[in-house]
């Protein structure tokens, strides 16, 4: 799939909807990031474990403010 777009898969749909709107958005600002130079620092294995947790909890807002978005849209 490499040069064809993004593929995401997860373990409910809310959280893979999150995921696949997110990876470009955070894909367009750490490219932006890279181009200002420096030194590029990735989370370790504890802070991504600490970032899964909290994401575990923010895609579920994300996911009932886009189910109302289309409802809303549906009227």
């Amino acid at each position: 799939m490499r040069g064809h777009g993004d593929v995401v898969v997860g373990p409910t749909i809310p959280l893979t909807v999150f995921c696949a709107v997110y990876t470009e958005a955070n894909a367009k600002i750490q490219a932006q990031a890279i181009a200002l130079g420096g030194p590029v620092t990735y989370l370790d294995v504890e802070e991504g474990e600490t970032a899964n947790q909290a994401l575990d909890l923010i895609h579920r807002r994300a996911w009932e403010r886009w189910k109302k978005t289309a409802a809303d849209l549906r009227r």
